[in-house]
């Protein structure tokens, strides 16, 4: 299994950032979301790779935030991963090659 993949280190990750100091998070969050911010309007998009852990900082320290976008990940399933409908019903079937 690939490192990107592993579920430990996932596990790892999420209870070292978890472990962080609510401040601490919320400073490293805003730091990294306003370094990418800039960065992303460069020819290649090198904002994302600050604005995604700033953002997954900030939901973690701030519980207002945190309610948000997981409202968000709701409405929206293909940000969180998931894959179905918006409203929790069936999955369609794939029309693609793949069975």
């Amino acid at each position: 299994m690939s490192p990107q993949t592993d579920p430990a280190r996932d596990t790892r990750i999420h209870t070292a950032v978890k472990r962080l100091p609510p401040r601490v998070r919320l400073a490293l969050g805003w730091l990294l979301l306003l370094l990418g911010v800039p960065l992303y309007i460069l020819p290649i998009p090198l904002g994302l790779a600050f604005i995604v852990p700033g953002v997954y900082l900030l939901c973690g320290a701030s519980p207002a935030l945190g309610r948000r976008f997981a409202t968000l990940r709701r409405s929206l399933p293909r940000l969180g991963g998931k894959r179905g409908t918006a409203r929790g019903g069936r999955r369609r079937k794939s029309a693609g090659l793949h069975p």
